[in-house]
């Protein structure tokens, strides 16, 4: 049955995702942000030019990602604008400046997403960060020694390196003093997150059919070892989920599965507004418009080729989303 979708017109976006520069201080090895000679940039006034359109718009959610957002030297002021408003604030982070930045972000934002790839030797193996994992601990001690308000998480890209390691990152998990600790399968979208096209580097980012093996072992113990992480949801996915959205899905790269079905309204209840002011839908479709050249955001997301693109969606006819690696399902009622 086909889901029923919302009317592929908007007057609302409760979710807006702000990505403030280009540039990152982690080398990952599924992640190209690094190696860019970004010079785009959202200036404060920007930030709050959007914030403004934004208010129109109903958003209740703002996200801060990147590139790294916290090395924007505004990111601060940057996030106290939406929180002034009422706004939910979310930054996602490498973690790597949290120390730095722990005193100011106690005041301005409600949660913070850290990336953790694995155990500390193989997190700092994938992000290529001497002592990487250990800044993390010392930024996520700095802002709990001040407050315990915040909202800590992680989130693991599960690829090569690190599929063997699932249990062993939930430990991590715990070790850093995190609330939760989500698991997402790594894209084999070349395309996105500016990813190197390096000789080798898909193969080594993408499981191979013993990995895969592994992995299904590996979220075996998971399921079984670690059945109250599940059960309180520190662990955010289901035992189930994880067979779906990971396991199956590396099998579907491979042509030995169906892709897990999915069912996402990303398009009706987000935006993305990029450094140079590139508006998408998700990090995973093509840009809709520019907030800057083509009239605001309001007048974006109402677009033809907004419009169009959910449409698209509605009808199953972007490849895209048939094999996403991250979706939303987003509730009128969510609060």
């Amino acid at each position: 049955m086909m889901p029923n979708y919302p009317s592929p017109y908007r007057n609302r976006l409760p979710i807006l995702i702000l990505c403030p520069v280009e540039r990152c201080n982690c080398r990952c090895r599924m992640c190209g942000y690094w190696s860019r000679e970004a010079t785009a940039s959202l200036t404060l006034d920007h930030v709050e030019s959007i914030a403004v359109e934004a208010g129109d718009l109903g958003v209740v959610h703002a996200v801060f990602s990147g590139g790294e957002p916290l090395l924007h030297p505004d990111i601060i002021k940057m996030c106290s604008v939406f929180k002034q408003s009422g706004t939910y604030v979310t930054v996602l982070t490498n973690g790597l400046l949290l120390e730095k930045w722990a005193g100011q972000l106690i005041s301005v934002c409600d949660e913070i997403i850290v990336s953790l790839d694995g155990p500390r030797e193989i997190h700092d193996e994938i992000r290529r960060v001497t002592g990487g994992y250990e800044r993390i601990a010392k930024g996520i001690q700095a802002i709990r020694s001040q407050t315990d308000t915040i909202k800590i998480s992680g989130r693991c890209t599960v690829q090569k390196r690190n599929i063997r390691h699932l249990c062993r990152t939930v430990d991590a998990a715990h070790e850093l003093g995190l609330e939760k600790i989500s698991f997402l399968a790594v894209s084999d979208d070349r395309s996105q997150f500016w990813q190197q096209a390096q000789p080798g580097e898909p193969e080594d980012l993408i499981p191979n059919i013993q990995d895969i093996s592994d992995l299904d072992d590996e979220l075996d113990v998971l399921a079984k070892d670690y059945a109250d992480d599940y059960e309180s949801s520190f662990i955010a996915e289901t035992p189930e989920k994880h067979k779906r959205r990971l396991h199956q899905y590396f099998l579907g790269i491979h042509g030995l599965s169906e892709f897990s079905p999915t069912y996402c309204n990303a398009a009706w209840f987000s935006a993305i507004v990029e450094s140079n002011g590139d508006i998408r839908a998700c990090f995973f479709t093509d840009v809709i418009g520019n907030y800057f050249s083509d009239g605001g955001l309001k007048r974006v997301i109402n677009s033809d080729k907004a419009v169009n693109l959910r449409k698209s969606i509605a009808g199953k006819m972007i490849n895209q989303c048939n094999k996403c690696v991250s979706t939303l399902n987003y509730k009128e009622t969510h609060n």
